[in-house]
């Protein structure tokens, strides 16, 4: 009976794994994901005036479904609370995203969400947390923040 050669089928197995590393390097491969804290903060101002519009309601709207929810359920999956802006017409909403990222840096996946913003007088919008539906970040961002400014038209 012949005795399968041990050797040669190593070999291949360290030259595949190998070449997938490099492959991972040169391709732009994530070598990690999982879930990002994303600040998002928006300041709601009149069109005309550029005055702050105190009283906005401001609500997160996740769309994307399950690209965008958290990996694991430590982290919930449902948006913020609508909020209303303080005297300054500024808000802040905290949302759970999925993010992968190499030694380069990382993204968080928002997919098509969006802010619906409402004042009283006011036409209401809605406005995308991000237009390619990623977010990028340096490599050591400790804290995940996106500024959203947004202009309202009167009615």
């Amino acid at each position: 009976m012949l005795k399968p050669l041990r050797h040669p089928i190593s070999l291949l197995c360290a030259l595949i794994a190998f070449s997938s590393v490099a492959w991972a390097k040169d391709g732009g491969i994530y070598i990690w994901d999982g879930t990002s804290e994303l600040a998002v903060v928006t300041r709601v101002t009149d069109s005309v005036t550029h005055q702050a519009i105190s009283g906005t309601t401001v609500r997160a709207v996740r769309v994307g479904g399950r690209n965008t929810e958290p990996l694991t359920r430590e982290h919930p999956s449902a948006m913020p609370p609508r909020q209303k802006t303080g005297r300054d017409g500024r808000v802040r909403l905290v949302a759970y995203f999925r993010a992968a990222g190499d030694a380069e840096g990382f993204s968080v996946f928002v997919g098509d969400s969006f802010l619906q913003v409402e004042a009283p007088g006011y036409q209401p919008r809605r406005v995308r947390i991000s237009p390619i539906v990623r977010l990028d970040f340096a490599p050591k961002t400790k804290h995940c923040e996106v500024t959203l400014p947004v202009a309202l038209t009167r009615q």
